[in-house]
């Protein structure tokens, strides 16, 4: 037997249709109903992982960066509304891969963990590419908890990089490593 469509998601359809909700509200909602498993996709013969089929991925752009000797694979987030979509929703992130934020100027940066899949460590730097925090292994915000708000111990920041929790002690990411942008 299938499970009936929540009623909030007919509201935000019904927002959505009268565009009351933007296009990134709408799929946020539908990516959670598949995260929790209440609509399931069925993969076709060219989807091959669960990150392929990350209906919320395509918003970014995607570039190269290098932290100390660790090339990395990035969506970048450089919009307010880029900013604020993040990684929530999105499944796992291989150590390979990662999230960088990129501010218009250097300032203190706060970040949170809402809606998020996975734990993560976040690596604030300067605009020199320099560390200014990392936070390691921060845990998702629960449902009905409040969201902890982390902010680079008050340091001036240009980026923020989001990868998977575990990825700064795996490859040895010390407030001496440094960041450079390869390939925006």
């Amino acid at each position: 037997m299938q499970k009936p469509i929540p009623p909030w998601i007919k509201n935000v359809a019904s927002w959505w249709a009268s565009g009351s909700v933007s296009d990134y509200e709408f799929l946020s909602d539908i990516q959670y109903l598949i995260n929790s498993g209440e609509i399931s996709l069925k993969h076709s013969g060219n989807q091959t992982t669960t990150q392929d089929s990350n209906l919320l991925t395509d918003n970014f752009p995607k570039g190269k960066i290098k932290l100390d000797n660790v090339t990395l694979d990035v969506q970048i987030a450089d919009t307010p509304d880029r900013m604020i979509e993040g990684l929530q929703f999105q499944q796992p992130l291989p150590y390979s891969q990662g999230m960088i934020f990129v501010f218009p100027q250097t300032q203190i940066v706060s970040m949170w963990m809402k809606d998020m899949q996975f734990p993560l460590d976040m690596i604030w730097f300067n605009s020199n590419g320099n560390v200014v925090d990392i936070e390691k292994n921060l845990l998702p915000c629960s449902d009905n908890g409040t969201c902890t708000i982390y902010n680079g111990q008050m340091q001036d920041a240009k980026y923020v990089l989001e990868v998977t929790g575990g990825f700064a002690d795996k490859f040895n990411i010390t407030e001496n490593s440094k960041f450079v942008l390869l390939q925006r």
